[in-house]
């Protein structure tokens, strides 16, 4: 004997033919620390220029920078670690927060198999070690996803490995390849157009 509606904004309402008082239940907002990963996020965000599109992030660092790209960007953020038991405590850690799912997943995967789309990302991020750095498939792939016009590949390197992955670079002559070191750690950036494209004009073009 009741009528639920729910509202395009969320609310649901209850009728019915006694009159009862009227209760609103919200849910308890997380409440977000200010630590050494919201400072980090922010450098990296700042460093990079990147605050929209995609982020894919190779290895699952703490939980709480996953957070805190989330909560300082628009980046819709896809993680993916080789671990099947630290990505569902990934999984569960982000839930608590309300977190999963509408902006930030966690897949299990292998870096040298996982299939992401090419053009897909606007950042990525790669944990020391997670990528090989001389291997050139695996640089030409990881360089293929990374969007045109700003895409960039944020690497935590070891010592030395800066150089190598500008000679594999080099090696796979990636169109449009920008290296260069920076406080957040190594930078690939896919700068400009695409080769060959071209201006678009009109409908049917020119």
């Amino acid at each position: 004997d009741r009528l639920f509606a729910v509202r395009l904004d969320g609310r649901i309402h209850c009728f019915g033919g006694d009159r009862n008082e009227f209760r609103v239940h919200r849910l308890p907002q997380p409440v977000f620390p200010t630590d050494e990963w919201t400072l980090q996020a922010r450098r990296i965000l700042e460093t990079t220029r990147v605050r929209d599109g995609f982020a894919v992030v190779w290895g699952v660092p703490h939980v709480r920078l996953l957070v805190e790209l989330a909560r300082q960007s628009s980046l819709h953020i896809v993680a993916v670690d080789p671990d099947a038991a630290e990505v569902q405590s990934a999984r569960e850690q982000l839930i608590a927060q309300g977190m999963y799912g509408e902006r930030v997943v966690v897949h299990v995967g292998d870096p040298l198999t996982f299939d992401i789309p090419p053009y897909f990302a606007s950042l990525m991020l790669c944990e020391p070690d997670a990528v090989p750095v001389g291997d050139s498939k695996v640089v030409g792939e990881l360089f293929q996803s990374l969007r045109p016009y700003g895409g960039v590949a944020c690497l935590s390197l070891r010592s030395g490995e800066s150089q190598k992955l500008a000679n594999t670079a080099t090696k796979c002559r990636l169109a449009n390849a920008a290296i260069k070191t920076s406080a957040v750690g190594t930078l690939l950036g896919r700068t400009g157009a695409l080769p060959g494209a071209g201006n678009w004009t009109h409908e049917p073009a020119d």
